[in-house]
């Protein structure tokens, strides 16, 4: 329904303002249970120091995925496509610099996610940017809100079902298979 830059500017804006402070609660939230969130996942609390990595990566990506979806619901496929291809190649770059140059093992790989996905917010951001200034526009609340509400338990059990293979392979096999699956997988 918008027409005009400065309507879809309003969207991201409001779209975004709705989302941060779920995002950053539920990534508190994550960082907050992080011992218990580490005994679930890997089976030991030692790994807790990595939740919080998890956290930030995950609220990263979730903003970014926004800002992407702005560009693509302006048309504006190919700054999707360099914004998405600049992610990957930073993730797989960083990935190789602290997994086999620094030797960090999976710290390395979320770290290397973590940067990627924060470096592809900011640009996006920048890219997404129009002339005029984005202002919040609570009249676009119901229709956002209705729209993406029955995206929620579609996205959470795409994410469910996505994690639960890693999690079947760490049961049956190790973490060294779900780490080769891991990679595989991007």
């Amino acid at each position: 329904d918008c027409e005009t830059a400065e309507e879809r500017a309003r969207v991201l804006a409001t779209a975004l303002l709705l989302d941060a402070p779920i995002l950053v609660t539920a990534a508190l939230l994550v960082v907050g249970f992080s011992a218990s969130i580490s005994t679930a996942l890997t089976g030991k609390a030692q790994h807790s120091s990595l939740v919080p990595l998890l956290a930030g990566n995950g609220l990263a990506y979730s903003l970014a995925v926004l800002v992407l979806a702005s560009l693509r619901a302006q048309e504006r496929a190919r700054a999707f496509a360099i914004l998405s291809l600049l992610q990957f190649v930073t993730a797989l770059a960083l990935n190789i610099i602290f997994v086999v140059g620094l030797g960090m093992g999976v710290r390395g790989v979320l770290c290397g996610n973590l940067l990627s996905n924060a470096l592809q917010l900011i640009v996006a951001l920048q890219v997404s940017r129009s002339s005029s200034v984005p202002s919040f526009a609570p009249r676009l609340m119901r229709p956002l809100l209705s729209f993406g509400l029955y995206l929620v338990p579609v996205m959470l059990a795409g994410w469910v079902m996505d994690m639960s293979a890693r999690y079947l392979l760490r049961v049956f096999t190790g973490l060294g298979t779900v780490a080769v699956y891991g990679v595989g997988y991007k």
